[in-house]
């Protein structure tokens, strides 16, 4: 990926059939804050030199990347939960997403020190997965329902 190209990246469900485990979810939380942070600075050196984002309107406008700011720091805190990790996990691959259009948007204007891309990795749990953390809402309702119908 070109530091001044488009940021493109292929989110893989093969190995984690839609769960990751509450680690996998905690490094991507660290992962998201730090990318927003990076693009921060350059907002603010972009701010600085006297070339700011637009007040309102657009998608890159001061209100739409406090809006994702905000969107951020509520991943960023929200503990991993065991039951929810699929969704946290993929709720951190959108702001990932959309962090990128950002990088993408800076990089196009010519904004100095823009960070790369962040690596992001694929989460690696799956249902087969020894030890079963972490695997998420669709397992304890598949186990309920199986409960269910033995007591029939």
């Amino acid at each position: 990926m070109s530091k001044r190209g488009q940021t493109r990246r292929r989110w893989s469900t093969r190995a984690n059939v839609g769960y990751a485990s509450t680690e996998e979810v905690a490094a991507l939380q660290t992962k998201v804050h730090d990318y927003a942070a990076q693009l921060q600075a350059v907002i603010d050196a972009q701010a600085a030199a006297g070339k700011g984002l637009d007040i309102h309107g657009g998608p890159h406008s001061i209100q739409a990347w406090g809006d994702l700011a905000g969107r951020v720091a509520a991943f960023v805190s929200q503990p991993p939960a065991h039951f929810f990790t699929g969704g946290q996990w993929e709720l951190g691959r959108g702001l990932v997403t959309e962090l990128d259009g950002w990088r993408d948007y800076l990089a196009s204007v010519g904004a100095p020190n823009v960070p790369d891309p962040v690596p992001v990795p694929q989460a690696q749990t799956s249902l087969l997965e020894a030890g079963g953390t972490g695997i998420g809402l669709g397992l304890a309702l598949l186990v309920g329902l199986l409960l269910l119908h033995e007591t029939r």
